[in-house]
């Protein structure tokens, strides 16, 4: 070991067997030692498998040796000295002997015996030349070269660092054989040598990315369980560019594709313009310094390792082949384009005068200048204050130091490069510049797709996610800080100023938006820290020591400069001075210091959190000395503990480790953030009694008893022991231990019987703390802390992100706008700000906030574990969480307390639904019929899951709970609905309030338009008792669209309130009246508006499940229709115009369910894989509405022509249901059934698209309605004669001139989208370039079929990708125009089209055009005028 002891590559495999990436601590794996290679050898040995022992030791100590005599062939870079050209020359000679061996390029029978035959062998197994082969012999020609004849120009330090670019090379391309065998044994099936292979490449991987190398290690050295072998590739082409090897290195395979990442590849979200791959490689340097740091504990000259890759980078290739160094990063002279840092170098000189006393004067400044340096060094060689420093606080202090403090002023100085480029002006360079800085924030690590790869980076973009959810600052995915997305969008639409030259604006939008989002992050490291230090004592051992002091000192200049007495007070609190307890003063004073200087450092507080933090308060809010008193509760009592919580943790230390936060390992922050070790001497347990170092336990649970984050999206604890819960005297009988969770009940309880004794504090701590629903550990035992009622509404948009139900809610609170605040806090806690509310405005003894509890938070959260059954069954083929999720569902509606059919009981769901239904005379049965029918569908669903493999892949079990979910939603919604008309009727407003709350959003996921009335009348403002009967009638039309029914909500006492009716049988559609029942074919619009909340949302499977098992529309008592059977169904192909279509999509039979289905799977073959959300959005919804409805509408008038024209009696009677199908899937249900269809225009469907656009075309019939639309509801409705007469060739007569008519709002639509975009500056995420290419798409095979060149021009300036990348419409609209022009003569006889129907010219410039027509001028046989966005244009046709 020691004489390869400084050696990277050494150090990345001592590391890799040597530590668990998931804790830190010394992983007992195979081989984890310095001597691997001879005990992996020697088992090989002792076992008599001598051919793969031969091959081992090829291949492990060859491979590294020679490695070894590369390095020592480069030299000493760090000296100033010469290196020695013979002992250089030497190791090289050496190197290239151990590589070639005596054998030379002759292949053996018998196995590999040189590395260089290893290398012939592997490239035979992927068809290739050995390239590797011939590249070594080149790069040490090339080096001995440089030794011997080094360059005039070139000192000796340049000519090493020549060497050791060509060492790292070598070392690349003698990767790439071990790779190619690894992949090559695993394609196999060959064990034997895959064990080593694995040994001989997978410890690389680490250095790219410890989560990966951890879970591929797992697989194969640490479980015997079945390996997904896409997923293996996946992970492995994943570390390809990280490790300098590319797709056509390893060689292509058609069971493995591989492509290598592209220039512009995504960086979570954001294109670059300029290839940035280099500039994100940053990160790996920052990665590998913390893995050869953890080194110490195993070798001791580990930080020397660390120093030569600080110094000289390796990772981030400049454009001129020599590396990024993270020492250039730390001094840069540009750093001083920042227009503070003469703050901080100015606080440094004061702070660090005594480090630089051997400097003379006019050197202060300078030093001062390479702070960040300075404690990188004397850490790393123990000077002074870090002589006692312990290696977990050296390991933290550096690496800190490198992935915050220089990575943050480095930004800085890029940051304001880019605006002295502008303003040069040098717009590529600015741009470029303005790419980079967004890879140095981001890292290579977190991947391209937009959340990231979850605390997995080294970046500060990681660092910003890490703490957001203790600051409650995450964004509606829980995944992302809201920093980070805000800056995301800051970055992608600032870019586009340099265009304009817009410098002003770009230095503004640093100062004032990206510099206090990057100084959240670190006040949010300090004050982490802060608290996690608080209770530490003397001479701690602890790396939060070293974390703490780097984030304080990241800002402290800036503090300073702000208030002086904050930066002393957070100077003294935050110091690394092992003699001294961290933060003597206690977490309140740094909380206050920073409260006090945050307004003059230009940092909004809401940016750092908006919640009580770990209750030291809100930032943004006056000190509550209560909530913060260690060792005390709120109400001054003492803690068992001591702790700062008002929860006994049960701790053998009694010291909280208050942040459990996931950390890149899945481990808990609260331990060991940097995976170095350090457990804070409590053996690495948390509040919840659990090791941190199990990632499978998915419970970590917080000192405030609630689960930072778990795999499967669930904040509870693990399920109790014990086989069972019965829930009310047998009621529902659970299959797991659910018992914890039904007692919340005890917790409303509480609250209603404090409120009603006057008690309202006491129910406010019950609401916010919990009382009664203790959490359970993996092993089964109560771990002291407590699920809390309020935190069901605070955690919601972490939990119930992709739930269908909580984005309906979301999305009628904002309207489908940019809104995102409900009574001035997130709309996502709509729930526990009316319940504060209601506390902080209660009448003596009202109940109400407990009421609102059970009817949002409970409600909801119930809804939530329904939903989550159905997820986690499609998840997993095991369906142990999914019959968790549907016990624990039953466990929050029933609840703990509640006795059969007793409404005295209970105080759950259950019992509300109960004592709602006396109100409405549903209680002669002993139970009300929704919980009748809600407990039949819960044993539906036990039943389903009960069978052997239910969740198999081959099953349909998630489709049916989806199914038993859409059942389910409904009947919760009754005593809603119940209550809200109760309250109505007895004016009490505060209730109106209350259930308006709980059902009108709902309402916005299936008619607009009676939503926004009833939200204006019932949320935005205060009920008014004269409006009972308009209200009331809103709200009955709306039973339908939310899947309930007069008779489910039945009279209200004795028909003081009378049972409404229904909607008729053959209710008119618009006009028309229909033959057959088709109430249920109307609701498919329904599923289309909710495609479009869910994927705005970007509840991306959830939209997927409503698109291929419905939700809204009926086909059979237990099916729905689908928009995927729509979009795919045969019958299609009774559609004449079927053929022309299919034959314009490549012969793609079901070519819209292709583009809905690669963006619901973010394909890459998706012409929209590089769209943003709201592309993606209309991308879907728009080929759902007018390629998806069209054909369908079409295949259902077909199909009735052939019902018709049939001689079979069944199907001959069926036309007429054909005909209103067409007619319901035209128009759809949100229409309602007045001629015009609805006065708002809220339809969903081709009958509502050409009510839009006949405004702007001048082509409509009267205030509301279309020509086209009126004509076709007047020819659906002449053809009812028809078919009561069975006048087959008179029904298809009028089906081909309905044709026509149903796309003109589509060709209307080209024409503007068409203008539209071509406003749109190049990269613009606005969905109306989707809107364009999917309209246009909607009709390019008819256009194709009249005119291929008009065709090919209209194509080619409304295509996304071609819009994507460059100006939209690139032609200019006028070209689009006159292609449409050139193809109406021959669509008119090819489709039956009228040009009048387009556009109606009705002002004098057609005049002045008809007489210039007639003057010769120009020949037209219509002019149209078309007025687009204010801009007149001509078509003539």
């Amino acid at each position: 070991m020691n004489e390869m002891a400084r050696e990277p590559e050494f150090n990345k495999f001592l590391h890799a067997l040597a530590f668990n990436p998931l804790t830190g601590e010394a992983s007992g794996q195979p081989y984890a030692s310095a001597a691997y290679a001879d005990l992996f050898v020697m088992e090989k040995i002792n076992n008599e498998e001598f051919a793969i022992a031969a091959e081992a030791s090829v291949v492990l100590n060859l491979w590294m040796y020679t490695i070894h005599k590369l390095r020592e062939a480069t030299g000493d870079c760090m000296s100033d000295s010469l290196n020695d050209i013979h002992a250089q020359t030497r190791a090289l000679d050496e190197a290239v002997a151990f590589y070639v061996g005596l054998t030379g390029a002759k292949d053996t029978a018998e196995g590999d015996y040189s590395l260089y035959s290893v290398a012939q062998r592997a490239a035979k197994l992927t068809l290739q030349e050995a390239s590797t082969n011939k590249m070594f012999i080149n790069s040490a020609n090339k080096i001995q070269q440089l030794i011997i004849y080094p360059s005039d120009t070139s000192d000796s330090k340049e000519t090493c660092l020549s060497v050791r670019r060509e060492v790292n090379n070598m070392v690349t391309q003698m990767t790439i054989p071990l790779l190619k065998k690894f992949i090559t044994h695993f394609s196999m099936d060959d064990p034997k040598r895959l064990k080593l292979y694995a040994l001989a490449f997978l410890p690389l991987i680490e250095g790219c990315n410890e989560v990966d190398f951890a879970e591929l290690f797992a697989d194969f050295f640490i479980t015997d369980n079945d390996k997904n072998a896409l997923e293996v590739m996946g992970k492995l082409q994943d570390a390809y560019e990280c490790l300098g090897i590319s797709c056509d290195d390893v060689g292509m395979s058609d069971t493995y594709p591989c492509v290598d990442k592209n220039q512009k590849t995504q960086i979570v979200g954001y294109e670059p313009s300029y290839d940035v791959r280099e500039s994100l490689k940053i990160d790996l340097d920052t990665l590998q310094i913390k893995l050869y740091l953890e080194n110490k504990a195993i070798n001791d000259d580990a930080y020397e390792v660390v120093k030569d890759l600080y110094m000289f980078g390796r990772n981030s290739k400049r454009g001129d082949g020599t590396y990024e160094k993270i020492h250039h990063l730390a001094t840069s002279k540009h750093r001083a384009r920042y227009p503070y840092f003469e703050n901080y170098t100015v606080y440094f000189r004061n702070t660090f005068k005594e480090w630089f006393t051997e400097y003379a004067e006019d050197q202060l400044d300078e030093k001062a200048e390479h702070y960040a340096e300075a404690i990188i060094m004397r850490a790393l060689n123990k000077e002074e204050e870090f002589e006692n420093a312990s290696n977990r606080q050296v390991t933290r202090m550096v690496h800190k130091t490198v992935q915050f403090m220089i990575m943050h002023m480095y930004i800085l100085e890029k940051l304001y490069s880019a605006v002295e480029y502008c303003q040069q002006p040098d717009i590529e360079l600015g741009v470029q510049t303005w790419d980079e800085i967004w890879a140095f924030y981001v890292g290579s690590i977190e991947g391209s797709v937009i959340s990231g790869k979850h605390l997995q980076g080294q970046s500060m973009y990681t660092l910003s996610n890490k703490r957001c959810e203790r600051f409650s600052a995450c964004d509606g995915k829980g995944i992302n800080s809201k920093i980070n997305d805000q800056l995301l969008t800051i970055f992608k639409s600032t870019r586009d100023q340099f265009a304009n030259n817009a410098c002003d604006i770009i230095e503004t939008t640093i100062q004032n938006e990206i510099e206090p989002r990057l100084l959240a992050t670190s006040i949010q490291g300090a004050l982490t820290y802060a608290i996690k230090n608080e209770n530490l004592g003397t001479l701690e051992t602890t790396g939060d020591i070293s974390a703490g002091y780097l984030y304080g000192m990241s800002t402290l200049p800036l503090v300073e400069k702000a208030n002086a007495n904050s930066a002393s007070v957070i100077e003294k609190n935050l110091n690394f001075w092992l003699p001294d307890s961290p933060d003597p003063d206690g977490a309140k004073a740094v909380f206050d210091a920073y409260r006090n200087a945050l307004n003059l450092m230009n940092v909004d507080c809401e940016l750092i959190g908006s919640e009580s933090i770990d209750g030291f308060g809100d930032l943004c809010r006056s000190y509550d000395t209560d909530a913060i008193n260690p060792g005390n509760d709120a109400d001054g009592d003492t803690d068992a503990d001591g702790d700062i919580d008002g929860v006994t943790d049960g701790d053998a230390d009694s010291n909280t480790d208050i942040d459990t936060d996931t950390d890149v390992d899945g481990a808990t922050d609260g331990d060991d953030e940097d995976h170095d070790g350090d457990t804070d001497g409590d053996a690495n347990v948390d509040t919840d009694g659990v090791t941190d170092g199990d990632v499978d336990d998915g419970e970590n649970v917080d000192a405030d008893g609630v689960t930072d984050f778990d795999t499967d999206g669930d904040e509870d604890s693990e399920i109790g022991e014990g086989d069972s819960t019965v829930l009310a005297d047998g009621l529902f009988v659970t299959s797991t231990n659910v018992l914890d969770r039904a007692m919340i009940a005890r917790d409303v309880k509480e609250m209603f019987d404090a409120i009603r004794a006057g008690d309202t504090e006491a129910a406010k701590d019950v609401y916010r703390n919990g009382k009664y629903s203790e959490m359970v550990s993996e092993d089964g035992t109560l771990t002291g802390n407590f699920r809390s009622l309020k935190k069901l509404s605070l955690n919601a948009l972490t939990k119930m992100q992709g739930d269908p139900a909580f984005n309906i809610f979301r999305y009628g609170l904002s309207e489908g706008k940019s809104i995102d605040a409900f009574m001035e806090r997130p709309i996502e806690q709509y729930a526990d700000t009316f319940i504060e509310k209601a506390f902080g405005e209660m009448e003596e003894k009202d109940t109400l906030p407990a009421e609102a509890v059970v009817v949002l938070n409970i409600w909801m959260y119930t809804v939530h574990k329904l939903y989550n059954a159905v997820q986690q069954c499609k998840d997993s083929e095991d369906s142990t969480n999914s019959i968790i999720s549907i016990d624990e569902a039953a466990a929050f509606y029933i609840g703990s307390l509640q006795k059969t059919g007793n409404p005295d009981s209970g105080y759950m769901l259950y019992n509300f639904a109960e004592d709602t239904g006396e109100h409405f005379g549903q209680d002669g049965t002993g139970q009300v019929w929704a919980n009748t029918k809600i407990l039949k569908l819960l044993n539906k669903a036990k039943s389903e899951l009960s069978y052997s493999k239910a969740c198999s892949n081959k099953s349909d079990t998630a489709s049916e709970l989806l199914y038993i979910y859409d059942e389910i939603l409904p009947q919760m919604t009754i005593p809603l609905m119940q209550n809200l008309v109760r309250y109505m009727y007895v004016d009490d407003k505060k209730r109106v309030a209350l259930y308006a709350l709980a059902v009108v959003p709902m309402i916005a996921g299936c008619d607009t338009g009676t939503f926004s009335y009833l939200k204006e009348a019932l949320i935005e403002n205060e009920y008014n008792r004269n409006s009972f009967e308009y209200i009331l009638r809103a709200l009955q039309n709306s039973y339908s669209c939310l899947k309930i029914t007069c008779g489910d909500i039945g009279p209200y006492i004795q028909s003081l309130v009378p049972e409404c009716s229904d909607q008729e049988i053959l209710e008119p559609i618009a006009g028309y009246t229909p033959i057959t029942d088709v109430r249920e074919e109307l609701k498919i619009d329904i599923d289309i508006l909710q495609m479009r909340i869910l994927m705005t949302y970007n509840a991306t499977d959830a939209a997927k499940d409503l698109y291929m098992y419905g939700g809204n529309s009926k086909k059979h008592e237990d099916e729905f229709w689908t928009l995927q059977r729509l979009a795919t169904s045969n019958k299609r192909e009774e559609v004449p115009q079927y053929e022309l279509y299919r034959s314009y999509f490549d012969d793609d039979e079901n070519y819209a369910d292709t583009t809905i289905m690669d963006v619901l799977d973010w394909k890459e073959s998706s012409r929209f894989n590089k769209a943003s959300l709201e592309q993606r959005t209309e991308a879907v919804v728009k080929t759902l509405q007018y390629q998806v409805m069209y054909m369908y509408t079409l295949r259902e008038l077909y199909d009735a022509v052939h019902d018709c024209e049939s001689t079979e009696p069944n199907r001959h009677a069926g036309m007429a249901e054909g005909w209103d199908r067409a007619v319901a899937f035209f128009v759809g249900s949100m229409e309602g059934k007045d001629a015009g269809g609805s006065l708002v225009n809220d339809g969903q469907l081709l009958y509502a698209l050409a009510k839009e656009r006949c405004y702007q075309f001048n082509t409509c019939n009267g205030p509301v309605d279309a020509y086209a639309n009126t004509k076709i509801i007047d020819l659906m409705t002449a053809a009812k004669i028809d078919i009561e007469k069975s006048q087959c060739s008179m029904l298809g007569s009028k089906v081909e001139a309905i044709k026509p008519l149903l796309s003109i709002g589509m060709i209307q639509s080209v024409f503007l989208y068409a203008k539209k975009n071509s406003l749109l500056p190049t990269g613009s995420k606005d969905g109306d370039l989707a809107s364009g290419d999917v309209l246009y798409t909607s009709i390019a095979p008819i256009i194709h079929e009249a005119n291929r060149n008009a065709a090919d021009i209209i194509k080619r300036n409304m295509d996304f990708q071609v819009n994507l990348k460059n100006s939209p419409i690139p032609d200019g609209p006028d070209e689009i125009f006159q292609a449409m022009t050139d193809t109406m003569s021959a669509m008119s006889v090819k489709q039956g089209l009228d040009c009048k129907d387009i556009g109606r010219g009705v002002s004098c410039a057609t005049v002045s055009l008809l007489h210039s027509a007639a003057s010769g001028m120009m020949h037209v046989s219509t002019i149209v005028l078309i007025s687009l966005l204010g801009v007149v244009t001509l078509l003539a046709c």
